[in-house]
């Protein structure tokens, strides 16, 4: 009966390991593809979010989000604080700016923002860094003159000032202003598209392409008295052309255009039923770049010695890390985050047609160090690398100085013991002199193989005191001592 039981518990132990082990894994997988999900989930981009619909009026108070998206147009939380500058614009002409933060971790911000006047206001949103890691954003509203609600003919508003509410009359009655500032005599249209900047030809970063209604007076309705059909041309190919509606009750409609071929491409304004009159630009040119979302960067190699340099290498790519050749020269900037040392061109450029470019790193202590690759518009890279002690290299001038040295003392009339410590330290100068340069004996690359460390050590050992003397005549100082280093 006794084995019979300890035959059970053991199973029923066995059947508890084996559901916990699976859980474990479970929960393992889990916890590592959320990890990969985070760190594809990069912001790329700020985009506005308004509602070109809403109808807005001077003194009204305008809720525009400003938010964070990756390539794909999903939402990135910040990785580090965001600085947003928030730009109202009318013909071009900067009316109002506002600047607030995206806190860590949060992927949107909400701007509330008073309307102050009347027209067309494009709406930008720009990253305020030294060197902004994501691309702006636009978008538009239209606001209207502020309204007026005129009191029965006769009545008298007790505390109402005459002079204002003829003034508000007088512009309720005068003629409005078409788009180009020419009184209009009937319906005409706007066109306008978002975002202001190249747009990666990637088929999912889009340009809208808004349409907006004037209509003949411009009441509290002013809006299309039947549902108006546009119809534009599109270069960049399908669909061509593009319809878009503008709603019977509306004076609103947009379009959407993605594409992923390189290039300028034209939306040209073709006509509508019924007809209006045609907008004045008619045609709005809409660039798409290389689908360049992000750099790496690496240091190569990643573990150097305090005599080594390592090679920085940046290279832009899509989402999937493929190469991708800029379209344009990018400057890249690097930066020492963590770790002592210098980069030998802290600025570089990526030339239009390629899609790398490197510098180099001197270390000047040990550790581990930590460099950033900074460029306009994407997120800032990082890399690390670990420094050592060149312990080999140093034990091989430790024993060739001392071996130079022994040769000196047994070789040399007159030599002292003490022939050999001298050696031990004139072998380690001159195979420092060599391997930073400052004698230019022999190519760096060479003076860094164990071998070579090991022959310059014994020849400076031997050398003696020679060794500070030529040193001393290269930076023209006195030389001193004796040659032979008796």
């Amino acid at each position: 009966m006794q084995t019979q039981f300890y035959e059970f518990l053991k199973r029923r132990l066995l059947t508890a390991h084996a559901i916990a082990l699976f859980f474990l894994v479970l929960a393992t997988s889990a916890a590592m593809a959320q990890m990969q999900a985070q760190k594809a989930n990069i912001p790329t981009k700020l985009v506005v979010q308004t509602n070109p619909k809403q109808r807005y009026w001077v003194g009204d108070t305008a809720e525009i989000e400003v938010a964070l998206q990756d390539a794909n147009n999903k939402a990135a939380p910040a990785i580090e604080e965001v600085v947003v500058e928030l730009e109202l614009l009318l013909k071009a002409k900067l009316v109002k700016k506002v600047q607030d933060t995206i806190k860590v971790g949060a992927s949107s911000k909400k701007f509330q923002v008073p309307l102050e006047v009347s027209g067309l206001l494009d709406i930008r949103a720009k990253h305020q860094a030294k060197i902004p890691a994501l691309r702006d954003g636009s978008d538009y509203i239209r606001v209207r003159r502020a309204r007026l609600i005129r009191p029965p003919q006769g009545a008298v508003t007790p505390g109402l000032d005459w002079r204002f509410a003829a003034g508000n009359v007088m512009a309720q009655t005068t003629t409005p202003l078409s788009p180009s500032g020419v009184p209009s005599k009937e319906d005409s249209l706007d066109i306008k598209n978002s975002p202001q900047r190249t747009l990666l030809a990637n088929g999912k970063d889009s340009a809208t392409i808004h349409i907006f209604l004037y209509t003949k007076t411009e009441n509290e309705e002013g809006v299309a008295t039947e549902n108006i059909r546009v119809r534009l041309f599109n270069s960049s190919g399908q669909p061509n052309p593009l319809n878009v509606l503008i709603p019977q009750g509306d004076d609103y409609g947009e379009a959407k255009l993605v594409s992923d071929q390189v290039g300028i491409f034209n939306v040209e304004y073709i006509g509508s039923i019924p007809s209006v009159i045609a907008p004045n630009p008619k045609k709005l040119q809409i660039k798409f770049g290389p689908p360049i979302t992000q750099m790496l960067f690496e240091a190569s190699p990643p573990s150097i010695s305090l005599v080594d340099t390592a090679d920085l290498i940046v290279r832009l790519v899509d989402e999937a890390k493929r190469p991708i050749a800029t379209d344009t020269s990018r400057l890249v900037s690097f930066g020492i985050a963590e770790g002592r040392g210098e980069i030998r061109k802290d600025e570089i450029t990526i030339e239009k047609g390629r899609a790398d470019g490197r510098s180099s790193f001197l270390p000047t202590w040990r550790g581990k160090v930590k460099l950033t690759a900074a460029t306009p518009n994407l997120p800032l890279a990082h890399a690390e690398l670990t420094v050592e002690l060149p312990g080999s290299l140093l034990g091989l001038s430790a024993l060739g100085g001392l071996a130079g040295g022994l040769i000196a003392y047994l070789t040399k009339q007159g030599s002292k013991w003490w022939r050999v410590a001298i050696g031990l330290v004139s072998g380690f100068v001159l195979y420092w002199a060599v391997i930073f340069s400052i004698l230019n004996v022999i190519p760096r690359f060479i003076a860094l193989n164990p071998l070579s460390a090991f022959a310059l050590s014994t020849l400076g050992g031997w050398l003696g005191t020679e060794v500070f003397n030529q040193i001393l005549k290269l930076f023209k100082l006195p030389a001193g001592g004796r040659a032979s280093g008796k």
